[in-house]
């Protein structure tokens, strides 16, 4: 967290004489930052602000699993002017979770999309897995009306990567059928359609 900090007051030294610098958008994304804890995302944004002048309506995005959101973490988001909130959703389809032995389940999704409604968090967004082996189009439709259903005003669809789980080793090899490039694009679109029409 030092050397986060160091590497921002390094750059806003280059940039202190750019004509009217401002940071317009941050991103909290990538792994799990809310490991880190409340106290050191809280000491981090102060960093920040500190060392760059941060616009008042900049976007602030938080990025996480939903099994490690809370309650806490939409007050910590209120509390630092956090305005988005990014859920890796993965999957709206229960069996889902089982088969590719993603983490979480079906309940913690929608609980997550719950959250930032209940604490007025102006924008989240959903992460969504296009290209499981053997996904329909059906599939995902499924997972896309989940999003739908709790007014999620972002889909952002991921190509698949293979999980490491002991959960996919056992079921990969069970005959699914490989989605390509071109089968993961018709998906999408095929979502995006759906998506659109609503």
């Amino acid at each position: 967290m030092d050397a986060v900090i160091r590497e921002m007051q390094m750059t806003a030294e280059d940039l202190r004489d750019a004509e009217d610098f401002e940071v317009c958008s941050v991103a909290l994304t990538g792994g799990s930052p809310t490991l880190m804890g409340p106290a050191r995302m809280e000491g981090l944004l102060r960093a920040l602000r500190k060392a760059m002048p941060v616009r008042e309506d900049a976007e602030m995005t938080l990025e996480e699993e939903p099994a490690l959101l809370s309650s806490a973490w939409m007050i910590f988001m209120q509390n630092q002017d956090m305005n988005r909130l990014q859920i890796r959703l993965l999957s709206g389809r229960a069996s889902d979770y089982a088969r590719y032995g993603l983490s979480g389940s079906i309940d913690i999704a929608e609980a997550a999309l719950i959250l930032p409604q209940m604490f007025h968090i102006p924008h989240y967004a959903a992460e969504l897995v296009a290209g499981f082996p053997g996904q329909s189009e059906d599939n995902l439709l499924v997972s896309s009306r989940l999003c739908v259903k709790f007014h999620t005003k972002e889909i952002l669809f991921l190509p698949f990567q293979e999980p490491r789980s002991e959960a996919w080793r056992k079921t990969e090899g069970a005959g699914l059928e490989r989605i390509g490039l071109d089968g993961r694009e018709q998906l999408m679109r095929k979502a995006c359609d759906y998506l659109t029409s609503r």
